[in-house]
Formats: C-alpha cells, sequence, structure tokens
C-alpha cells in the first residue's frame, strides 16, 4: 500500500515538472511613426548652384534663375530613432566660389522644422537669393493665405566681386577679386577652391 502511494506520488511529480506555466510577456512597443519633412529648395541666382553633401540627398545641383528641387527628410522626431542624420552639410559651388559646412538642413536648430512637416498646412523653402540664404516658411492653407509666414536669413553667399580690377577674371583662384562686405555671416566657412573645401568637409569644417 505504502509503495503504491509512493509511485502515485513519483508520478505526479514528474508529470508536474514537465508542464510548463506560460509567463505573460509583455508586446513589443511598435516601431515610432517617421515623421516626413519637405524642404523646397530654390536658386534664384544668375549661375547654377552645385552641392556635394555628406549625407541624403549627397549631390546635385540647382540651375540657375528659379531651379528648385523638392528634399524630404524622414525621422523618428525622438533620441535614438533618427531615419536620417538629422543635419545635412554641404559644400556649396559657385562660380568658382565655394564654402564647407552649409547646412541644407537642421532638425535639431531649426525652429521652424514643424512648418516642413508633411500635411502641416505650411511649407518650408530654402532659398538662395541676393547673395544669402533664407529659410521661407508659408501657409498652405486657402482660407488664411500668407499668415504665419516668416522669413529668416540662414547666412550670407560668399561671392567674390571680380569688376574692380579689370583683370580680375583672368588671375588664378580669383586672386584679382574681392569679397564684398555683407550684413550676415557666412552660411559655411569659405575656401578658394573645390579640393579645399573637399579636404575641410572631411575633418568636419
Amino acid at each position: 500500500m505504502i509503495s503504491g502511494s509512493i509511485d502515485v506520488l513519483a508520478v505526479a511529480f514528474a508529470v508536474a515538472a514537465v508542464i510548463v506555466v506560460p509567463v505573460p510577456v509583455a508586446a513589443a512597443a511598435p516601431p515610432p511613426r517617421l515623421d516626413t519633412y519637405l524642404v523646397r529648395m530654390v536658386n534664384r541666382m544668375e549661375r547654377k548652384m552645385e552641392f556635394d553633401c555628406d549625407e541624403w540627398p549627397d549631390d546635385f545641383e540647382l540651375r540657375a534663375n528659379g531651379g528648385d528641387m523638392n528634399v524630404t527628410y524622414e525621422t523618428a522626431d525622438r533620441p535614438g530613432y533618427d531615419y536620417l542624420t538629422p543635419r545635412v552639410s554641404c559644400i556649396w559651388s559657385y562660380e568658382g566660389n565655394y564654402m564647407s559646412s552649409v547646412m541644407i538642413w537642421d532638425e535639431e536648430k531649426w525652429p521652424e522644422k514643424k512648418a516642413c512637416l508633411v500635411g502641416g498646412g505650411r511649407r518650408c523653402e530654402l532659398v538662395f537669393e541676393n547673395k544669402e540664404e533664407v529659410l521661407v516658411v508659408t501657409t498652405s492653407s486657402p482660407a488664411a493665405p500668407g499668415t504665419g509666414s516668416s522669413r529668416r536669413v540662414l547666412g550670407d553667399l560668399a561671392v567674390k566681386d571680380c569688376s574692380t580690377h579689370w583683370y580680375g577674371h583672368l588671375l588664378p583662384w580669383g586672386a584679382g577679386c574681392t569679397y564684398p562686405s555683407h550684413d550676415h555671416a557666412y552660411a559655411g566657412t569659405v575656401h578658394s577652391t573645390w579640393t579645399a573645401a573637399a579636404m575641410a568637409s572631411t575633418i568636419g569644417h
């Protein structure tokens, strides 16, 4: 009788040993929603501009007198989830003028970034005109045209003036040209050649 009881207990313990009670596991958090920003870049100056960027949209050019391009950026707008870099820096080239570290997108420091959200009712334009890089925000709401608009100069464009001396265009690297006075800090770091700008961009200047 005792032996039979021991056998029953042994079987019960063996069955209990193989029964696994599932432990509830919290469901994984869904990935953060990506915010999409749209910036229309416009060149309103008289010569084409070329950009060599360290991130998307990489290398491109804007034709003279109104050449434009729409550029989209996607981020999760929270730390640790940046889909693309929150800042895009480029080498800017224009008629023998060169600058490195020209910012064409800065999610970290542009207070206007929310106006660039797709579907947000407003529009962002990065305009190059009058030797300035300007961020323009306008509303696209037909109910309130022109409201909520803003215009902020991000920096001046370093364009040499070669008209002072008739031989200015003949000397190498614009040695006979000068940079005119300007009202704002330059939008980037000025260089005499594209190669110098590329080297500076490589080391982060």
